[in-house]
Order: C-alpha cells, then sequence, then structure tokens
C-alpha cells in the first residue's frame, strides 16, 4: 500500500542525518496518499519537508525540482516516464543531495533507461518476484513476467477471496473485509 511504501522510504531517510527533505509525486491517489504518510513520518522526528505534486502527463520537472533544492534529500514519488525524468532533470540542475525513488522507479520498464547515468546512486524500492510466481508465469506466458504483475495477480487473488468469503461485490463490504483480515 502507499502507507507501506512510506513506511520503507522513511525508515531508508531516518538512517541519515537529514533536517530537511523535498518531496515530489504525482498528483493521484497513491502519490498523494504517500506524501502524507511520508510527510507525517519524517516531521514526527523534527525533520522539516517541502513537497511539489505533479500531473502524470508533465514532462518538465524542472520548478519543482528548483523549489526542492534546497533539500538534503529528494524523494520521487512518480511512476511512468516522469519516475525517470525527474531524477535525470535534477542531475542536469546541478542536484547534489541524495536522491529516493519509491516504487514507481523499479516499476516503469524504461525508467532506468530513461535517467540514464544519472540514476547511478540513488536509492529506490524494489518488488521482488517470488520465484514460484515467475517460474509458472514462464511456463504459461514464455516470458519472464513484467514486476507489477505478481503484485496485480495478487490483488485478483484477494479480491476473488474477499468475494468468495463475503457474499458481496460491493466495494465498501469488501474494503472493510480486505482491513479485517
Amino acid at each position: 500500500t502507499a502507507q507501506e511504501d512510506a513506511r520503507t522510504i522513511a525508515d531508508a531517510i531516518l538512517k541519515n542525518n537529514y533536517t530537511k527533505i523535498g518531496i515530489i509525486h504525482i498528483n493521484d491517489d497513491w502519490g498523494i496518499s504517500t506524501e502524507i504518510t511520508l510527510r507525517s513520518l519524517l516531521e514526527a522526528r523534527n525533520i522539516s519537508v517541502v513537497t511539489e505534486k505533479h500531473e502524470q502527463r508533465d514532462a518538465d520537472f524542472r520548478t519543482q525540482i528548483t523549489k526542492l533544492s534546497q533539500a538534503d534529500a529528494i524523494v520521487d514519488i512518480s511512476a511512468g516516464t516522469s519516475a525517470g525524468l525527474i531524477i535525470k532533470q535534477a542531475k542536469e540542475l546541478g542536484y547534489k543531495g541524495d536522491f529516493y525513488s519509491g516504487v514507481g522507479f523499479s516499476l516503469t520498464p524504461d525508467a532506468a533507461e530513461i535517467t540514464g547515468d544519472a540514476a547511478n546512486g540513488i536509492l529506490y524500492q524494489e518488488y521482488q518476484i517470488h520465484p514460484e510466481f515467475e517460474r509458472r508465469y514462464i511456463e504459461r506466458f514464455g516470458k519472464a513476467p513484467a514486476k507489477f504483475s505478481q503484485t496485480a495477480y495478487t490483488l485478483m487473488e484477494l479480491t476473488s477471496y474477499s468475494i468468495e468469503k463475503t457474499g458481496s461485490e460491493n466495494p465498501e463490504a469488501l474494503s472493510q473485509y480486505m482491513k479485517s483480515m
């Protein structure tokens, strides 16, 4: 979940002696939820946080990066091409601080290619694919699964299980059941 992603990033950040963190996030439910949780976790430790948001289709992040450039570290909570472009543009602008990226970087197939050498030294979250899932996927489809495949499959299993147990397809009922698990 977004909250788990935020806790993972916060744990990594709190291993350092930062006083100011910049967060740039995508303006969607995942980006907003992750930013809110991460900001709360960091501010609880007396770390100053400055945030900027962007839209999914944005390609120029220089204004947001400039506003965050005084931070000890910048956290990028994005997915798609923006996950790579933000890092690349920050390095082009001369940002020297540390750089963290949420799962969007590892889940975006071409993010490392877009970023190029600017990706050297960034810290990012990674999803590990379970070996048995990968084996079965390759057996069935003849190729390795995309990183998000396992998550999507697991979400479908969870949804199917919840529908079976509750006897309902009502989103609120399913949500409550899943939260109680």
